[in-house]
């Protein structure tokens, strides 16, 4: 009987190790191990189940000059354009839908539009004005509802993205606390972190997804879960791994020395990468780094723990993403690549074809989505 027992033991703790080791084996890994110079050869419909042309509808009071950024929701496209502080609004077809134009001093105006974001908790578009420190809300229409003028910061707000209905994180140009969270029924800032150097001046998009931070020159993406800020997952490149404690940003006010700054980080001259975005869905853990002026693409998928890096597919498709969402990415010819480079003609169909033959330079861009190939 004791034997019996003592091989039962046995038994349920050798069944339970390998439970345990099959579950860890199943976990996604915090750490993503690249070599920067590896590059596979994928095919597009590795990625991609579908490509489709977007023409955003060209009218006097559509006009974009510049796309900064894109944002998606409930079958819209909000576009902001920086240059004309405007935020453009399209529907899932591009139909021009309104614009948000309120620039001025008066009441429900900003003086900039520094950032925006969508509240999706009070289905609210909200407006950063640097400026004057300050929020001002809209509805979905455009409506003005409130301003909300923020605490006096050391650095000016840069941007920001709601954490939960009443948190809101900002990112600063107060080099002692970059990251700061407010709080709306409070009125004050309830938590401040991430000293740094003015060395880091490359990432596109700070708050790359959702309660999230991450920064061009550093590996690591932030959890901003909960009002504090802690590892969510980093990229490894071994010995390639930027030491940014050598870098030297030019102290001076010379703008050639700063120009020149930049290209040689771009050209691995002063660093050795560029994170130039991240992105993240259910899928991939996504990162473009810029190594010696060449843009390589890192998607990691989270349910095979597996790799794919390459600058283009076998098709030449290369990407420059200015939306990485659950299920499709966005780039525009405007985002930085031609739009051969970003839809290569061997790619389109006879009527992407025609639209892209159609479009002028005096009409709004055409964005290129790239639907994700359902796996499930």
């Amino acid at each position: 009987m004791k034997d019996t027992i003592y091989y039962l033991a046995i038994s349920i703790f050798l069944l339970s190790s390998c439970s345990k080791s099959k579950e860890k084996r199943n976990m996604e890994s915090d750490i993503i191990t690249v070599n920067l110079e590896r590059r596979d050869h994928i095919s597009t419909k590795e990625l991609f189940s579908d490509i489709q042309v977007i023409p955003l509808e060209t009218t006097p009071e559509s006009l974009i000059r510049s796309i900064t950024q894109i944002k998606f929701f409930e079958d819209r496209y909000y576009i902001l354009d920086y240059r004309r502080s405007q935020i453009f609004v399209f529907d899932r077809e591009g139909r021009f839908q309104f614009a948000l134009n309120e620039k001025g001093d008066g009441p429900g105006q900003y003086l900039n539009l520094s950032d925006f974001t969508i509240d999706t908790a009070r289905r609210n578009l909200v407006v950063l004005c640097a400026v004057s420190n300050a929020l001002f809300f809209y509805d979905l229409g455009g409506k003005f509802i409130e301003k909300k003028r923020l605490p006096d910061s050391t650095g000016a707000y840069n941007s920001f993205q709601f954490q939960n209905k009443d948190t809101i994180a900002l990112f600063t140009y107060d080099y002692d606390n970059r990251l700061k969270f407010y709080s709306l029924s409070k009125d004050k800032i309830i938590g401040e972190y991430f000293p740094e150097e003015k060395k880091d001046i490359f990432c596109k998009d700070v708050f790359p997804f959702p309660h999230s931070l991450c920064r061009a020159l550093t590996n690591t993406v932030y959890s901003l879960s909960g009002a504090t800020m802690t590892e969510l997952y980093r990229w490894d490149f071994g010995n390639l791994n930027n030491d940014i404690e050598k870098l030297e940003f030019p102290s001076g006010r010379n703008q050639q020395e700063k120009i020149q700054y930049v290209k040689d980080a771009y050209a691995s001259k002063n660093v050795n990468y560029v994170i130039e975005s991240h992105g993240q869905n259910s899928r991939y853990r996504y990162a473009m780094v810029v190594r010696k002026n060449k843009y390589i693409q890192l998607f990691y998928d989270r349910k095979k723990q597996g790799l794919l890096q390459f600058e283009r597919t076998k098709e030449g498709l290369q990407l420059y993403p200015i939306y990485f969402g659950e299920d499709f990415i966005l780039c525009t010819p405007e985002g930085g690549l031609p739009l051969d480079d970003i839809f290569p003609e061997k790619l389109r169909n006879e009527e992407q074809r025609r639209i892209i033959q159609a479009h002028s330079e005096e009409d709004n861009p055409v964005l290129i989505k790239y639907v994700f190939k359902n796996e499930d």
